[in-house]
């Protein structure tokens, strides 16, 4: 039964994992480059860029949506297990 729970909690996560993929993202993004010296100057150059970036999904097909009911269902699946392994093992418990 520990198991299936466990399984049933993994199905849960897996939900979140689903809805992230619908959720914006920004991230910041920096370099550095640094030459010691360019042909016909003699002095060095050094470039610092720094960006923030920002990516969302605007349609995929509703694929995302698909995924998230399909998690949701997979999770579902998993608590029925739990529940129906928790009801044949009290089952079993009573008939010996």
């Amino acid at each position: 039964i520990l198991a299936m729970q466990s399984d049933a909690a993994a199905a849960e996560a897996a939900i979140g994992t689903a809805k992230s993929a619908i959720m914006p993202t920004l991230d910041l993004e920096l370099s550095a480059n640094h030459r010691d010296r360019i042909v016909g100057t003699s002095a060095a150059n050094t470039n610092y860029k720094a960006m923030l970036v920002f990516r969302m999904s605007l349609y995929n097909g509703g694929i995302n949506a698909a995924r998230i009911k399909e998690a949701g269902y997979r999770a579902e699946e998993a608590q029925n297990m739990v529940e129906a392994t928790r009801i044949n093992v009290e089952r079993e418990i009573r008939l010996a």
